[in-house]
């Protein structure tokens, strides 16, 4: 898979991975621009906010269970037997580029 370790910043694509779910496309955002009851929500100091595509929806996800992604993952992406709702979050988190 192509992916990237780097520093984590807001606009860097991610995929970010929630208990329970696969890692899924997700662009990191300032954590002033998430909702209120996301943004009071219990989280370590070492996460990051994100917002999930295609959905838009909002999460803490800790630093150790992100990893940066280049575009061209976004653009010709191993989806393979993925859920509809996955294949349609890689979409637009391509078209977000």
């Amino acid at each position: 898979m192509d992916l990237v370790r780097n520093p984590i910043v807001p606009g860097d694509f991610v995929l970010a991975k929630l208990k329970g779910y696969p890692s899924w496309p997700a662009m990191v955002v300032f954590p002033e621009t998430l909702p209120e009851q996301v943004a009071c929500a219990r989280h370590c100091a070492a996460s990051h906010a994100v917002k999930f595509y295609p959905d838009c929806d909002f999460a803490w996800v800790e630093t150790a269970q992100i990893q940066l992604i280049r575009a061209r993952l976004l653009e010709k992406p191993n989806l393979v037997n993925k859920r509809k709702k996955l294949q349609q979050g890689y979409k637009a988190a391509h078209q977000a580029l």
